[in-house]
């Protein structure tokens, strides 16, 4: 029995081994059979705006499986470049374009590979709205825009960027900015809004006044009239009724002005002649005034007259002019006119001022002008220089000026001659003056009593001296 009992606890010790070798060697072995690397998926839960953006913060979750059969050993992530996350449960992203890269090692130890589009995506997220500023110019008084009024409208988003910017009149008919918009006299609730690339919304409205009423005038302005037997200058108001009256001046600002007292229509009584200015202002039942302007038309309804006058030497005994002369052609009318002269009553010349006309043969000088309504005025003169002979000719002219001949002509006289004076028969000869003669300057330049010279010459003859007594005393000398 104590040998069989032996043999019991000899099997039961062989089994206990055997379990213990299996249970160690069968996931090597399986472990060894796992060549398939694990793949891995990712799952992102958010609202999706436009073009593929997030506009709510996106949770993304990972799963991986093993198709080897040694089972998922890890999942990892990076976000944007950063360090290398083991995963362990769901995560967010932050604004902006993310760049997630993901993937998972099996207990065998294959890795999966990273590809694009699969385990390395672009996840894009803005959750923040775009932000709009609001600039309107103009000059404000009494809280009207004065005039006119400009609106500038920006848009600014820092993660998707701006899509579109518009505005409404009434928040139902949007259109879209494009730049400044100019905003004439009314009342307005201006709608304003934008979005970005992700569909992100921004609007806001704001509410303003611009006073700038068009005046028209009947009859039309900035021109001439002849006739003025039913002239009246009438303001026209516009129909909006924002205008209470038209504060109005002639020809000067700064002179009285004069108040309408009719919000519709207003005649003007001022038909004096010649150019008239008018300067208005529109007032609003606020006491808000628009912007001065002015216009202007011209009455007349009168003939001109022209004469002429002459500048120059003129002797009043003698009736002539001695000298050149300037012609002047002086032209009365109210309004514009076509002044013209001529010298032979048949070639005109336009008048465009003074001209200068040189002294010479006596001539008569034709003129005349036209008015806008047709009506004319002429005349002529004779102009007479001083002769330089004393046959000038018969001087029979007459003298017509607006329809008024005027006869007679001045009678040439001698003009008196100034005997000369008599030259001497002889003339002196003049004493010529004997001028002294200049001292010479001695020349320098020659001789032989330069003393350089002679200390050179005294200077060799020295050396030589010397040079012949050291001869004799170490050559010739006895010893």
């Amino acid at each position: 029995m104590k040998r069989d009992g032996k043999n019991a606890g000899a099997f039961l010790a062989t089994i206990m081994c055997l379990t213990f070798i299996c249970g160690m060697t069968l996931p090597l072995l399986a472990q060894a059979a796992d060549t398939t690397p694990p793949v891995t998926n990712a799952s992102v839960s958010g609202t999706v705006g436009n073009n593929g953006w997030y506009t709510t913060t996106p949770t993304v979750s990972l799963s991986a499986t093993d198709a080897g059969g040694s089972g998922v050993a890890h999942t990892y992530y990076r976000i944007n470049g950063s360090q290398l996350i083991t995963y362990t449960t769901s995560f967010t992203l932050p604004d902006g374009s993310n760049s997630l890269l993901f993937y998972s090692v099996d207990n065998a130890g294959n890795t999966e590979p990273t590809i694009s589009g699969h385990n390395s995506i672009v996840i894009n997220v803005d959750t923040e709205k775009p932000t709009m500023n609001i600039t309107i110019k103009g000059s404000i008084i009494n809280g009207y825009y004065n005039g006119t009024a400009t609106l500038n409208l920006t848009a600014r988003d820092n993660v998707s960027g701006i899509s579109s910017i518009s505005y409404s009149y009434d928040n139902t008919n949007w259109n879209s900015y494009t730049g400044n918009v100019t905003l004439k006299d009314g009342s307005y609730t201006l709608y304003y809004g934008c979005y970005d690339n992700a569909g992100n919304a921004y609007n806001n409205s704001t509410t303003l006044q611009v006073f700038n009423p068009e005046i028209d005038f009947n009859p039309t302005c900035n021109k001439w009239y002849t006739d003025v037997s039913s002239f009246n200058i009438y303001f026209i108001l516009p129909p909006s009724g924002d205008v209470d009256h038209v504060d109005f001046a002639f020809n000067d600002p700064k002179s009285t002005w004069h108040h309408s007292n009719d919000s519709t229509v207003y005649p003007i009584y001022h038909s004096a002649q010649g150019n008239t200015t008018i300067y208005y202002r529109a007032v609003s039942a606020s006491g808000l005034m628009g912007n001065m302007k002015s216009v202007w038309y011209g009455i007349d309804t009168v003939a001109p007259t022209i004469g002429v006058s002459f500048d120059g030497e003129y002797s009043k005994s003698k009736g002539w002019f001695s000298s050149d002369i300037t012609v002047h052609l002086n032209v009365n009318d109210p309004g514009p006119v076509t002044t013209e002269y001529s010298w032979d009553n048949s070639h005109w010349s336009t008048y465009s001022g003074p001209f200068k006309v040189s002294k010479g043969s006596s001539r008569t000088i034709y003129f005349r002008t036209t008015d806008l309504g047709g009506r004319s005025a002429s005349g002529s003169q004779f102009i007479y220089f001083a002769p330089t002979t004393m046959n000038q000719g018969a001087m029979s002219d007459s003298v017509w000026i607006n329809g008024v001949t005027y006869s007679g002509n001045p009678t040439a006289t001698t003009s008196p001659t100034t005997a000369p004076t008599a030259m001497p028969t002889s003339m002196p000869i003049p004493t010529p003056v004997l001028q002294p003669s200049p001292t010479a300057t001695p020349d320098v330049s020659t001789g032989s009593g330069d003393p350089l010279a002679i200390a050179i010459l005294i200077g060799v003859l020295a050396f030589l001296g010397i040079a012949a007594a050291a001869v004799y005393l170490f050559v010739f000398k006895p010893k």
